[in-house]
């Protein structure tokens, strides 16, 4: 069985990744799950307009909408990324924490 963490958004995964974890359970030990609670996008509209068109009628589906992820009896370690840019990293606090473990 492969130990495994997840790094995700607030406390929800879209329905497909769920899915997903749904059907390897019995090949992934999940034992901690990392949950980002500041992530933000700065949508470009205008710039962006044809692809949130073809988001809009090709993209969006049931399965992309967002489920609770379960995390029964999983360490939960909600956090806030530190931004360089457009780019989100761990903060070095659980960095330290993830080594201290391994």
């Amino acid at each position: 069985m492969l130990r495994a963490a997840l790094i995700i958004d607030g406390d929800e995964v879209k329905k497909w990744q769920k899915g997903a974890l749904d059907a390897v359970s019995d090949l992934l030990d999940i034992r901690l799950v990392l949950s980002c609670t500041n992530t933000h996008t700065d949508k470009k509209l205008v710039k962006h307009f044809l692809y949130y068109v073809l988001n809009l009628f090709t993209l969006r589906n049931y399965l992309t909408h967002r489920v609770k992820l379960e995390s029964d009896g999983i360490r939960l370690i909600e956090f806030e990324s530190v931004y360089d840019g457009s780019w989100q990293k761990i903060p070095d606090s659980i960095s330290r924490e993830l080594l201290g473990q391994a």
